[in-house]
């Protein structure tokens, strides 16, 4: 679809039409024919760097630190913020090119259409209500609506009516698809009524001015039915990637550099009211995981500012949101008096009112981190140890750019050793990372086919215990036919007897490669001693993760394996001394908590 209605669009509209809807455009015989560049101006000084070819339908930055440049499709999409889909769906709306559409894309255009048709119903109906200065209209003054806004956000008005929509949309649309739509809904009996009833009507817009979905919210008698009603879902309104006025906020939220998240309609119609045009609200009030992938979508890497009220329900909600969608997205919260939304506060102090609060906002990492240490006694090595696992858990969620400022603010608030948290992150994460585990047992069975020939036995292979350290059910089996044959092992007569098809491919592989496996010991112990280190220092400072035993095991298993193939020579002793470094290990975890260790020996699970 694409393809063909980016060409029906360039067939009738030019560059040159689509750009000027958004900026100043120069004559094309003008002596300087160059126009202020809105990409790069957002951030810099202004400078008369861009150009359109209006002969390649191009346009074109010449300032080397911006080289934008593109078609009409991409400049809408840059600028909005905005999908390549969405920029082919704006740009047919401004010049009313009518796009070919597949079935499905039918059937929402015509969910769209009935919705739009009702909207202007609710805005007609408003008009009039304004115009005789009804409740409607009366009720939006007292909350501080301007008659621009009104109209900005195409707000309308349900009448006290059970067939308004449905009595003047019924012979132009089918019954289903009004229902659809979320416009009205069935009875018992067959017959249909308005969802919205004696309600100002908040339309829900997307990026490209279609209307979706609505909010009707009740004026009167409001405790005894429900305040707000939203549409409910349907095939064009998606509440959990749906957010209110997101349209009106895109052009301004790279300037702006953050967007902030409110509760309600009102906020975000004062907010732009005042001057704050970066606010937008969620659909049901829960900002989902969802929306957050929407923004980032849009905007990779946007600050996302969250707007609570400082009484118990707001400050658990900040709570919640922080944990949810930590290291999801850039969160900061903000908490705002009690009792107080950023509607309040514009209609109390104007459009300065919100900024105080929003400059002192915390990152959803503060907000974890204040969290995690209430209640903790940091004098025993129980509470380090629990607030430790909390703060590694959080840190991993956390992009590395963010991890290493808040690995140094908690060190340093805490009086942590430098690094040690490092290490405890890289450690739950699995590094230092290594080969898969079968790569190694492969490599340990080539080790020993290739020491055969020296050894008048491999019976100590087997009193080692090396074999424990084997998973593989087909390298286990390979390797126990070549301890038990030792020096005695001929490919040609012994490859026949193995039975598994599966074994005698591995052993086939391993006895026939050429390939030299011999690495530098001196390395891999140092890799060895340094990963010591890390999990003893780990255990001094009380920082044990839950995971350190078994973390601890791979490390073991991987440094057996890569040791295990490494010796040049005296290799005998050299996987004795392994044995012994695993038991080394072992005993540091004894250290690290040995009243849980001794628990699991008296278990008999060690």
């Amino acid at each position: 679809m694409s393809y063909r209605n980016k060409n029906l669009i360039s067939e009738n509209v030019g560059i040159r039409d689509v750009i000027e809807k958004y900026m100043f455009l120069p004559e094309q015989d003008d002596e300087n024919p160059r126009a202020y560049c809105p990409f790069h101006n957002l951030t810099s000084t202004p400078t008369q760097t861009f150009q359109i070819d209006d002969r390649r339908q191009q346009y074109h930055c010449e300032e080397s630190t911006c080289n934008a440049r593109g078609d009409m499709f991409k400049f809408v999409r840059e600028l909005l913020s905005v999908t390549d889909h969405e920029s082919i769906q704006i740009i047919a709306r401004e010049h009313k090119i009518q796009l070919n559409l597949s079935p499905q894309e039918k059937e929402k255009q015509l969910l769209y259409n009935a919705l739009e048709k009702a909207n202007k119903l609710y805005r007609d109906f408003l008009t009039e209500d304004y115009n005789h200065g009804g409740k409607y209209s009366e009720y939006l003054k007292s909350r501080g609506i301007t008659r621009n806004s009104i109209l900005k956000f195409q707000i309308g008005a349900a009448p006290n009516e059970w067939n308004f929509i449905y009595d003047r949309l019924r012979n132009e649309f089918e019954e289903e698809v009004l229902s659809n739509a979320g416009l009205i809904i069935i009875r018992d009996d067959e017959s249909y009524y308005d969802r919205f009833r004696n309600r100002i009507m908040f339309p829900w817009i997307d990026v490209t001015d279609n209307v979706i979905g609505f909010t009707g919210r009740a004026i009167e008698n409001a405790e005894k039915t429900s305040k707000y009603i939203n549409s409910p879902e349907t095939p064009v309104f998606q509440k959990r990637k749906t957010l209110y006025s997101l349209g009106n906020a895109l052009p301004h939220l790279k300037k702006e550099g953050r967007i902030i998240i409110a509760e309600g309609q009102f906020d975000a119609i004062l907010a732009h009211q005042n001057g704050t045009k970066n606010m937008v609200i969620p659909a049901g009030t829960n900002f989902t995981l969802e929306h957050a992938y929407e923004l980032n979508r849009r905007l990779k890497g946007i600050t996302t500012l969250f707007c609570f009220d400082g009484d118990e329900a707001g400050n658990s909600s900040a709570k919640k949101i922080a944990k949810e969608l930590l290291g999801k997205i850039n969160g900061h919260v903000c908490i705002l008096p009690p009792k107080k939304d950023p509607a309040d506060l514009f209609l109390e102090n104007g459009s300065g009112a919100l900024n105080q609060y929003l400059e002192k906002s915390n990152s959803f990492f503060e907000i974890f981190f204040e969290e995690s240490i209430r209640g903790i006694d940091f004098q025993t090595l129980e509470g380090r140890i629990s607030h430790t696992k909390r703060i590694v858990t959080a840190l991993r969620e956390v992009p590395f750019a963010e991890r290493i400022n808040y690995i140094n603010f908690i060190e340093g608030n805490l009086s942590i050793p430098r690094g040690t948290l490092s290490s405890a992150i890289d450690d739950s994460l699995g590094q230092p990372k290594f080969r898969s585990t079968g790569y190694w047992e492969t490599r340990l069975i080539q080790e020993l086919v290739s020491i055969m020939p020296d050894e008048p036995t491999l019976k100590h292979f087997s009193d080692l215990k090396l074999e424990e350290s084997i998973h593989g059910p087909e390298a286990k089996a390979a390797f126990r036919y070549l301890v038990r044959k030792g020096n005695q092992f001929q490919t040609g007569q012994d490859m026949p007897l193995f039975r598994e098809t599966s074994v005698n491919q591995v052993v086939t592989e391993i006895t026939s490669s050429n390939e030299e496996y011999l690495l530098d010991r001196n390395i891999l112990m140092r890799m060895f001693d340094i990963t010591s280190s890390n999990l003893h220092k780990m255990g001094r400072n009380g920082m044990k993760l839950e995971s350190l035993e078994r973390t601890a095991s791979k490390i073991i298993t991987s440094h057996l394996h890569r040791l295990a193939v490494t010796a040049y020579d005296g290799r005998r002793t050299s996987l004795e001394g392994l044995i012994g470094m695993r038991a080394k290990l072992k005993e540091l975890v004894k250290d690290i908590e040995p009243d849980k260790h001794q628990e699991k020996e008296n278990r008999g699970e060690l």
